[in-house]
C-alpha cells in the first residue's frame, strides 16, 4: 500500500520540511540557552582589605569591557539609588582589577568569574573575601544574588539583608531583626529579616542572603545582630530611616575598612 503523506508532499520535499523544523527547533533552544533580553546587575565592593591591593580600589570588566573604575570599599555602582548596568543576557565574565589596570596588556585580574545572567532578571554582585592567596579563609569571590524585589504588603517596607561580614563569619552564622527604633531587641521571630546568615569559607557553606521580608513601616527602623539562635548575644545594631512604603532596600552587612569591627550596612534602593 502506497503512503498517502508521502505520495502526496514527495520524499525530498519531506526532507527540507524535517531539516526546516529541526533547524527551528534548534535555534529556539540556544536562544533559550542565552537567555532571553538583557539582564541588569550591580555591583558592591565588599572587600574589606580593598586597600591592601591598591589604594585607590578597583577597576571592573564585564566581558572585556571597562565598565567601572576606582570602585573603593563600601562602593556600590550603579549608585546605591540608582538602578542596574545592562549586560546581554547569558554567560557573562566579570573581571576585577587593581585601579589602572583594566585595559592594559598583560595585566592579570584579581578576581575572574564566570557568571550565567538570564535575560530580564536583575542580579547584586557582592565583592567578597579579603585574599587571593592559595588556600585563604576568605579568599576574593563574586557572589551573585538574584534580586526578585517582590511587591511588598500594602502599607509595609520589603527589607532584604545580604551578609559579607567576613569577622561575624568567623564568631559564627547570624541572625537580623528590623524593629521600630523605640522597640527593645529582641524576640525570636518578631521582625527578623535573616537567620543564621554566614560568609562562607574556602570550601565550606555559608548563606549570605536573607531574602525579602516586609516590615510595618515606622519614622525609623532599628537592625540588630544577633548571635543565631541566641538573640540576647547582640554584636552590632544600626538605625535606618526616610523608608517609604512600598519600597523594596537591601541592606548589606560589610566590616570596617580594613576588617573586623565596628560592622555597618550599605544601604540600597531596591
Amino acid at each position: 500500500m502506497t503512503n498517502c503523506f508521502t505520495e502526496s508532499i514527495g520524499m525530498p520535499r519531506l526532507f527540507k520540511i524535517l531539516s526546516f523544523a529541526l533547524a527551528v527547533v534548534g535555534i529556539g533552544m540556544l536562544a533559550a540557552s542565552c537567555g532571553s533580553g538583557n539582564a541588569q546587575y550591580r555591583v558592591v565592593n565588599a572587600i574589606p582589605t580593598t586597600t591592601t591591593f591598591n589604594t585607590n580600589g578597583f577597576d571592573i570588566q564585564m566581558n572585556g569591557a571597562t565598565i567601572w573604575t576606582s570602585v573603593g570599599f563600601g562602593s556600590t555602582e550603579p549608585s546605591p539609588t540608582s538602578k542596574y548596568q545592562s549586560v546581554s543576557g547569558g554567560n557573562a565574565t566579570l573581571e576585577v582589577f587593581d585601579a589602572g589596570q583594566a585595559g592594559v596588556q598583560g595585566a592579570v585580574p584579581l578576581l575572574n568569574t564566570a557568571l550565567n545572567l538570564g535575560g530580564g532578571k536583575q542580579y547584586t554582585v557582592i565583592l567578597g573575601g579579603n585574599s587571593n592567596a592559595s588556600g585563604a579563609t576568605y579568599p576574593l569571590a563574586a557572589q551573585v544574588i538574584t534580586d526578585t524585589n517582590p511587591t511588598p504588603t500594602s502599607g509595609d517596607v520589603g527589607i532584604r539583608v545580604l551578609d559579607a561580614s567576613l569577622a561575624l563569619a568567623s564568631i559564627g552564622s547570624v541572625d537580623v531583626y528590623a524593629l521600630p527604633s523605640t522597640a527593645t531587641c529582641c524576640t525570636p521571630g518578631t521582625g527578623q529579616v535573616g537567620s543564621g546568615l554566614q560568609y562562607p569559607q574556602s570550601g565550606g557553606s555559608g548563606n549570605i542572603d536573607g531574602g525579602y521580608e516586609n516590615i510595618g513601616l515606622a519614622p525609623s527602623l532599628t537592625l540588630w545582630v544577633t548571635e543565631h539562635n541566641n538573640a540576647s548575644d547582640i554584636l552590632f545594631h544600626s538605625t535606618i530611616s526616610s523608608l517609604n512604603a512600598g519600597q523594596n532596600y537591601t541592606l548589606v552587612l560589610i566590616d570596617a575598612p580594613g576588617g573586623g569591627s565596628p560592622q555597618q550596612f550599605l544601604f540600597l534602593t531596591p
